[in-house]
């Protein structure tokens, strides 16, 4: 493989009518252009990005750190925005970061590396962002603290309150809310859409931690719950394993609702009713954040049930 450099002396031209040629710029002829593409593909020249980036001082690269890469949850999310990005012409890079600290640390490096946008996913709300971030940055599920980030986020509490409904039309009333104990937006909002929701129909919210499957057999026991409502599929699986293990029939003594219907899960697990994450619709809004114009799209769609086996 050969330079930039070495191509144009091949060719017998400038390095400068090399990059007009390779990336189709006026200012030099038809017959030139095509002497130097046909010298490129003979010689196998390829060209550095981050040698173009430094001339350019722009970069294609969008950085995405997460808290963890064993989530499918969030394995689809960064597969919809990476589709989204391709056809722009931008690559995502996705980093795990398993403390705050160590988020802050990738974030400064990425920046240091002037990518071209960022990506956050915080492990709880109120992530302090370090300053002087000068590239578009999103965050996504929890809230960051200090500049300028777009927050990125389903509306939790319509389907906190959509899976309220949908039991109270299979004729559950007893319904629970199976859910993390974290301070984060998604598990707060949702939670809240299902425990305003119940009051309204006089229903007596009760949300449980997944922390301890056996607490969550005894509730179901000792507190007849007929219905569950789980902060995503996941937990719905686990619950379900739990309960039919013990003797609890589902659906006909429980009915059990996850959310996300992430594909990923639903090829390993076909059999969870769930509500669908707008998956979609939110990598659209990320590529309205690095467009510029981000307020400007489409309302987010509203929760889709999708009824299986529980």
């Amino acid at each position: 493989m050969i330079s930039s450099l070495e191509l144009a002396k091949l060719c017998g031209v400038s390095q400068g009518t090399v990059d007009r040629a390779l990336h189709e710029r006026c200012g030099i002829s038809q017959a030139t252009r095509k002497r130097i593409l046909e010298a490129a593909e003979l010689h196998g020249y390829r060209s550095n990005p981050a040698a173009r980036e430094l001339m350019t001082g722009q970069s294609r690269i969008v950085a995405a750190v997460i808290p963890q890469l064993n989530s499918a949850f969030l394995m689809d999310f960064a597969g919809t925005v990476k589709s989204a990005l391709y056809p722009a012409g931008f690559h995502l890079i996705i980093t795990p970061a398993d403390t705050p600290e160590e988020m802050t640390e990738l974030i400064n490096e990425f920046a240091a590396r002037r990518c071209h946008a960022m990506l956050i996913v915080p492990h709880d709300d109120g992530f302090k962002l370090p300053a002087g971030l000068d590239m578009p940055v999103a965050s996504f599920l929890s809230r960051c603290k200090g500049g300028k980030t777009v927050f990125l986020h389903a509306d939790e509490k319509v389907s906190g309150s959509a899976a309220v409904d949908y039991f109270i039309s299979q004729g559950r009333r007893n319904i629970v809310h199976l859910t993390y104990n974290r301070q984060s937006h998604a598990v707060q909002e949702r939670a809240a859409g299902y425990r305003e929701n119940m009051l309204k129909h006089g229903l007596k919210p009760q949300i449980i931690s997944a922390d301890d499957s056996d607490s969550l057999l005894e509730f179901v026991k000792n507190h007849k719950v007929d219905a569950l409502f789980c902060h995503n599929d996941w937990l719905a699986l686990n619950a379900l394993r739990t309960l039919e293990q013990h003797g609890i029939k589902v659906p006909q003594d429980i009915s059990i609702l996850g959310m996300d219907n992430s594909l990923l899960f639903t090829s390993l697990c076909d059999e969870i009713s769930t509500i669908q994450y707008p998956f979609e619709w939110l990598a659209g809004e990320f590529m309205a954040v690095l467009s510029g114009s981000y307020g400007q799209t489409t309302p987010a769609p509203p929760p889709s049930i999708i009824k299986r086996r529980t």
